[in-house]
């Protein structure tokens, strides 16, 4: 497992257009319920275990009052007996919990577990809407 530092901040999110989108993305766990997308353009926080690594999901984001919100799906092929052809859904859908952007950093260091060990990545937490627009 790697190590992942997360910030805390405050979060507001910005209005923005009514429609939905779906983007075909990347996906791979990285630590406990945090995923990174398109190997680490951003990450999210799902709660839900799947062990996966370069696994192609579709990304729901839905308009909301307060901003956007979004879903991983995770993609399962299906035969239709009636045409004999497989075909592709998404519905092992999981709300995402929380979106995180990676920032750089130098020789930073956390006590985990009694051990002082090397950080690999910050996460800083952002709204959907900024990895998406």
């Amino acid at each position: 497992m790697r190590t992942v530092l997360i910030l805390s901040v405050l979060i507001i999110f910005n209005s923005m257009s009514s429609h939905a989108q779906s983007y075909s993305v990347t996906i791979s766990h990285e630590d406990d319920d945090i995923y990174s997308i398109n190997y680490g353009d951003f990450y999210v926080q799902l709660y839900h275990y799947n062990y996966c690594y370069g696994e192609e999901v579709l990304l729901k984001v839905h308009k909301a009052y307060y901003g956007y919100t979004g879903e991983i799906c995770w993609e399962k092929e299906e035969y239709d007996y009636d045409t004999g052809e497989n075909y592709t859904v998404y519905s092992d859908c999981y709300n995402i919990q929380q979106t995180y952007t990676p920032i750089s950093f130098t020789d930073c260091k956390t006590l985990k577990n009694g051990s002082i060990e090397d950080v690999e990545i910050i996460l800083k937490p952002v709204s959907l809407d900024k990895i998406v627009n």
